[in-house]
């Protein structure tokens, strides 16, 4: 999945060998234009969801939306006909609901990192899928910090493993530390309810925007900063559940003269991949570059 800020976002199969130069396999759109359509984009399996932040929403410029794209059976076709338009059930002016999009299995999370006024603390929202497939529909759950900030920009990153979301809120207070914390939340043995975190995550030193990028894979999750600090900070689940804490299990550096690295993060379960879009190659200013860390 490559999203694209012009309305489209572009599926690419994989060839039967291995991976070659191509062009797309499909094109998404919303069928609406001009909402932001394509700028986020996540999959899992069969399963592709697009955000749409400045979608219009009831009245509400920005309020912003989410598409679902289920996988035809004769595969991936161009097509602007989604299976699902998902949206927030308090939904307001410039939430930007869509900002930041994850699935896994038959759950997605959807941030809106400036919901309540325009300027935050932001909420999840959580959506099942229902026995009969994926619809039109509202939130299954909410997620919230529990010591929320009028700027946190809580939902601004998020990513979804099994029965484990992470929340990045850059602009959040963590402990003294810096800026920034990342909250996990774990799904409660009767499903997904509106909650708040089950632990949060903050920085061992004072680094700025702390959570702008957040990764999770099996028991670890990643996270990444805006910020010129050249750390990003892996994190690994204790026995039993998540725990609050300023340990890190590591962190990982891409060494001097590495511009805003950390600005985006991915993993599995032995490899770790931050993005340094900034950085200056050969000579050629913010041509960007990507670090690839294994366990």
């Amino acid at each position: 999945m490559v999203g694209a800020g012009n309305a489209k976002a572009y599926v690419f199969v994989k060839p039967l060998g291995r991976w070659k130069n191509t062009t797309e396999s499909a094109q998404l759109t919303d069928g609406m234009g001009g909402d932001g359509f394509g700028e986020l984009v996540a999959v899992n399996k069969g399963t592709i969801v697009v955000g749409a932040p400045l979608a219009t929403i009831g009245g509400n410029e920005s309020q912003g939306a989410a598409y679902v794209f289920v996988e035809p059976a004769t595969g991936w076709a161009t097509t602007s006909v989604f299976d699902a338009q998902l949206t927030a059930s308090d939904g307001t002016f410039q939430d930007v609901f869509g900002i930041a999009v994850a699935v896994s299995g038959d759950t997605v999370a959807v941030g809106a990192p400036f919901h309540q006024g325009q300027t935050g603390p932001g909420k999840v929202y959580v959506f099942t899928m229902p026995a009969t497939g994926w619809a039109n529909a509202t939130e299954t759950a909410k997620l919230t910090r529990a010591n929320p900030g009028p700027y946190d920009e809580f939902g601004l990153s998020l990513a979804i493993y099994r029965n484990t979301i992470v929340v990045g809120a850059p602009q959040a207070v963590g402990a003294d530390n810096g800026q920034g914390t990342v909250d996990v939340f774990m799904k409660p043995s009767t499903g997904w309810n509106d909650m708040t975190e089950t632990a949060e995550l903050v920085a061992p030193v004072f680094i700025q925007h702390f959570g702008f990028s957040v990764a999770i894979s099996g028991p670890r999750v990643v996270v990444g900063t805006f910020s010129p600090d050249k750390e990003i900070f892996v994190y690994a689940k204790p026995i039993g559940k998540w725990k609050s804490t300023s340990q890190p299990e590591a962190q990982l550096t891409a060494g001097s003269g590495v511009s805003f690295f950390g600005f985006s993060v991915a993993m599995t379960s032995t490899t770790i991949v931050a993005g340094a879009p900034y950085q200056s190659v050969g000579g050629h200013v913010d041509q960007g570059a990507a670090y690839i860390f294994t366990q």
